[in-house]
């Protein structure tokens, strides 16, 4: 039996046997899922999102939508969902974009035209009036992030030493480029040597230079950058303390889906380090209803 066949005999009998479904869809790969979608397309005449939605209703929905949505697609949809005039959602599209590289970013940018014919950097300027929150988002839309760059730590050091001399006018100017353009190993460099020279954390950079409505939001950045792991399991902490509603729940289902091939893993070992729990016996005592199964399982492989 092909895993085209497996799947959808496990869809058709989800009513009967819901759990074995979620372990299943949840134990493939992205890869494995992406593939079955087109084997599925190409066997059924049919798109497998449709049918789950079908069979399912509305249960797992967003799960289903996440699962089966390349990554490119499903950050655009949760830019486009995340921007919202006086309500955008700035930590969520920080997130998305803070430590994309340039072909990746131009990939979103594109995807983001051809699926909404809107331009992502005007629907920004439309939607966030705050203009430093604005500058800080276009910014990294215009990022130089190069994963093809040979890292260079002279550089680094040299790019810590600029902003440590620099006049007070090119300083904020200097701190938006580092942080846009360096890697999680150059800005780690840069923030030690710049603690050297001035001994001065960047925090405290942050606390004397960046206007106070978006202190906030550029020190989640540097930590983004620096600790994604780290980051990411105290997101997953305050989302998991407040779940009240559905757009949490879409929140902790990306962060799981998003990140489960890329450091899931580490997101959950730093969890149990903070906060002397399993992330699992977190969601076991804070979600409830459908989606308990299904966040455990992404926990579990």
């Amino acid at each position: 039996m092909t895993d085209v066949d497996t799947f959808k005999n496990s869809l058709n009998s989800f009513s009967e046997d819901e759990d074995s479904f979620i372990k299943l869809v949840t134990n493939y790969t992205i890869s494995q899922r992406l593939k079955l979608k087109k084997a599925y397309k190409d066997k059924f005449n049919t798109d497998i999102l449709e049918d789950i939605k079908n069979i399912l209703a509305e249960k797992y929905s967003d799960l289903m939508t996440a699962l089966f949505t390349n990554a490119i697609e499903y950050d655009t949809i949760f830019l486009k969902n995340s921007l919202k005039e006086n309500e955008s959602d700035i930590e969520t599209i920080l997130e998305i974009i803070a430590n994309k590289p340039i072909w990746l970013i131009n990939k979103i940018k594109e995807k983001y035209s051809q699926k909404f014919a809107e331009d992502l950097e005007e629907n920004i300027k439309n939607n966030i009036t705050d203009e430093n929150i604005q500058n800080l988002i276009l910014i990294l839309l215009n990022s130089e992030k190069d994963e093809s760059k040979e890292f260079n730590i002279e550089e680094s050091k040299n790019q810590a030493k600029e902003l440590f001399e620099a006049e007070d006018e090119e300083m904020t100017e200097i701190f938006y480029n580092i942080i846009k353009n360096s890697s999680q190993k150059e800005l780690s460099i840069i923030v030690r040597e710049y603690h050297k020279l001035s001994n001065k954390t960047f925090l405290d950079f942050i606390k004397e230079n960046i206007p106070n409505e978006i202190q906030n939001y550029v020190n989640s950045l540097l930590f983004l950058i620096i600790s994604p792991s780290e980051y990411f399991a105290k997101r997953i902490k305050s989302i998991i303390q407040d779940l009240n509603d559905n757009i949490k729940i879409k929140l902790l289902i990306r962060i799981l889906v998003g990140r489960s091939e890329l450091d899931l893993n580490q997101i959950i070992h730093y969890y149990k380090v903070l906060f002397n729990k399993e992330i699992v016996d977190d969601i076991k005592e804070n979600v409830t209803g459908d989606y308990q199964i299904a966040l455990i399982e992404l926990c579990s492989h």
